[in-house]
């Protein structure tokens, strides 16, 4: 009898230890559960364990390295690597895009006449009016004549003509400057000489952009320059 009121009491104590969330200070209610989502291309590899060095034998007075068990916390690695045929899209890119520039600039811009291989870049002349240092950016033509100073971007609608089909008799195709000079190629074949491969890319240093002496000085009209292989900021000072 003792025992039954003993096990009563102990479960009337724990009944009333629950919170009923009945009183002021509740939280704030239906709060969705936290969810880590992995980052775009990315994979989540879960912590783990490995044992380094030789486990497959045990030779006796080798005097070989004790195997030890390593611990490796959590990360995130690219979902999939680089295959061969993304790269040869890179490549073709890179490729296609020089081309056009070529062309384009091989053609007589007279009286503001914009080249097939060009088009214009209304959102940035919209916008600015002045863009960044492009290939496609000219103000002269073949000839020397001014040229309305405008935007130009690549016409990738328009076909590449490799053969020069479309020049005239006797005229260079400005595209032969991409490939191998005859004197180099194997077996006399035509092929893309890839030390004229160019191209410009872009990355920011989030943490040294970060830092006060390296952000924009609105009251100057200068603006900080990159020098240096490593990649040095030196802040405007005018």
């Amino acid at each position: 009898m003792k025992r039954s009121l003993l096990y009563l009491a102990l479960l009337l104590i724990a009944a009333g230890c629950g919170n009923s969330g009945n009183g002021e200070l509740t939280g704030v209610p239906d709060r969705p559960t936290f969810y880590q989502a992995d980052p775009y291309g990315m994979t989540f590899i879960p912590l783990g364990s490995f044992t380094m060095g030789t486990g497959d034998q045990d030779v006796p007075y080798a005097q070989t390295q004790q195997p030890k068990t390593v611990s490796l916390s959590s990360f995130y690695m690219d979902e999939t690597e680089i295959t061969n045929n993304e790269y040869r899209q890179f490549v073709y890119w890179v490729r296609d895009s020089l081309a056009h520039t070529y062309l384009g600039f091989s053609q007589v811009a007279n009286a503001g006449q914009v080249p097939e291989h060009f088009i214009i870049d209304k959102k940035l002349n919209d916008r600015t009016g002045q863009g960044p240092d492009d290939p496609t950016n000219f103000n002269i033509d073949s000839t020397g004549a001014p040229v309305q100073p405008e935007q130009y971007i690549i016409n990738w609608k328009e076909k590449i003509d490799w053969r020069g089909e479309k020049l005239a008799q006797g005229t260079p195709n400005p595209v032969d400057r991409l490939f191998l000079p005859i004197e180099e190629r194997f077996f006399h074949r035509k092929e893309i000489d890839s030390r004229k491969l160019y191209y410009r890319y872009f990355w920011i240093d989030l943490q040294k952009a970060a830092k006060a002496s390296n952000r924009w000085q609105h009251q100057k009209n200068a603006q900080g320059q990159m020098t240096g292989g490593g990649g040095n900021y030196s802040p405007a000072i005018a």
